[in-house]
């Protein structure tokens, strides 16, 4: 799989996040809220590299990557240790979160979490953190605003 990865053209890549449009409307939101000091991360249930490697193809990989000595890996994929107990257990995607904000020393209402509404439905019945649900598949323009006037105005 990480070797078909590696071939992919921005092309291929990029239509994981709507083509070359959803990349250039990604980087303005990304840049926005890291200009709010908003720190992003990304979770996967693919491999840690391959989503690191398909980031770094569509010009993305830099909104996930610090210099914070706390928390520098941003790209948490299924192989990262936040994904898995001692005993190689699978946390659960609030127990992810939990760990998230444990490592990190923050409150938790200051974590966004963002994904399909049914997943992020579970998550805000127990009030884990905020979430914001994508109804469409994938973030489109109108997420974007909604999150940032929501969330960051």
């Amino acid at each position: 799989e990480m070797m078909a990865v590696q071939s992919l053209t921005f092309e291929q890549a990029a239509k994981a996040f709507g083509g070359k449009d959803g990349i250039t409307l990604l980087k303005v939101h990304f840049d926005s809220l890291i200009a709010m000091d908003i720190k992003l991360f990304v979770m996967s249930r693919k491999s840690s590299q391959i989503v690191t490697t398909v980031l770094k193809t569509c010009g993305l990989l830099k909104y996930f990557q610090s210099e914070d000595p706390i928390i520098s890996e941003r790209v948490i994929g299924r192989d990262h240790e936040l994904f898995w107990t001692k005993t190689n257990h699978q946390y659960s995607l609030n127990e992810k979160l939990l760990k998230i904000i444990e490592k990190c020393a923050c409150i938790n209402d200051s974590i966004l979490y963002v994904d399909s509404d049914g997943v992020t439905a579970n998550v805000e019945r127990i009030n884990l953190c905020r979430c914001y649900g994508v109804k469409n598949k994938g973030l489109v323009l109108d997420d974007m605003k909604a999150i940032t006037l929501k969330y960051f105005t």
